[in-house]
């Protein structure tokens, strides 16, 4: 009997297969061999070829999170190794992971969580998390009531009044750092990896140009006046010879030392303003406090010495400029 198709292995027991080549074979069915047909064929693939695939799909992850994003699958799987369980990713198991979850986070950092584990669930995987509506229907559920805590601002006056009266011997530092981050309206991050190399001076204005973390594009201001004059102080206290380009160094007893400052040094900053200020309830001037307080001041404000102005032509003329500053 002639088959062309593989479903008739399992419908006859001796039988002859003829290729699209023409050639024929036989085939004894043998019962008490477990015949499986692959659907993937990747599954079929050399060792090669499937890390060649991996490899790819590691890279959809985000580059600045990416850790971020295995701690979240590896405990995952780690609590899967506690549990018990060798094999399931069923959306029960999930749905009772998450719950643990729930009882030690905060709805924010429970959506974080999934967000996460959906990707490296896909990658690694192939489990679509995004099907399992029960799952999502407990997340929502422990998302009814809550109210996330969102940063304080500052105001022009009271960021006018900051640069003002804090001694530079131990606020220089904080006071080119906020002036920075309000007026470019700067994450975290985008503060962190500033170099050098983005920053022209003009003579009379510094002209920044940060890169946009989420949009990978350029944004441009200008730091003029008064406050051209804090970045020029702190400027030229980096010390000599330095093969780090990061423009925000640590800043002790009036001099800068060779360590750059790290996100959570940063992150603090509009708290030890709102401190000095004696602003109530400093703990709530978060990191966020940089883009938030930005909005809020009116572009070319005649009530504020502190006007963010995007150059867009003027940036044109000076990128490629000498930088003074190296």
């Amino acid at each position: 009997m002639k088959i062309r198709s593989l479903l008739g292995l399992f419908a006859y027991g001796n039988c002859e297969m003829e290729f699209a080549d023409e050639q024929k074979c036989s085939f004894v069915y043998d019962p008490s061999v477990n015949y499986t047909l692959q659907s993937d064929p990747i599954d079929c693939a050399s060792p090669t070829i499937k890390e060649e695939v991996k490899s790819p799909t590691i890279e959809l992850l985000p580059v600045k999170s990416r850790q971020r994003y295995e701690a979240a699958y590896n405990e995952f799987i780690k609590w899967r190794a506690t549990k018990n369980i060798e094999s399931c990713f069923s959306e029960d198991v999930l749905m009772v992971y998450f719950g643990e979850l729930a009882e030690k986070m905060k709805s924010s950092t429970l959506w974080a969580q999934y967000s996460m584990l959906r990707s490296t669930m896909a990658i690694n995987h192939n489990v679509d998390m995004s099907t399992f509506t029960k799952l999502k229907a407990l997340l929502q559920r422990k998302s009814q009531g809550y109210r996330p805590k969102k940063s304080k601002i500052l105001t022009p006056e009271d960021i006018n009044k900051f640069v003002d009266a804090a001694p530079n011997d131990k606020y220089l530092f904080v006071k080119i750092a906020l002036v920075v981050g309000v007026t470019g309206a700067c994450r975290k991050q985008e503060l962190v990896q500033l170099k050098i190399d983005d920053i022209t001076d003009l003579g009379t204005a510094a002209l920044f140009n940060i890169q946009d973390i989420r949009t990978n594009k350029p944004r441009l201001f200008t730091i003029a006046g008064e406050f051209y004059e804090v970045y020029k102080h702190y400027a030229a206290l980096r010390p000599a010879n330095m093969t780090e380009r990061r423009f925000f160094l640590n800043y002790q007893n009036g001099k800068c030392t060779k360590q750059p400052v790290g996100i959570n040094k940063i992150g603090s900053i509009p708290k030890q303003v709102a401190t000095f200020l004696k602003l109530n309830n400093p703990e709530l001037y978060t990191g966020h406090c940089f883009r938030r307080s930005s909005a809020t001041i009116p572009i070319e404000s005649s009530c504020s010495r502190l006007s963010p102005t995007v150059l867009t032509t003027l940036a044109s003329q000076f990128t490629a400029a000498p930088n003074p500053s190296s």
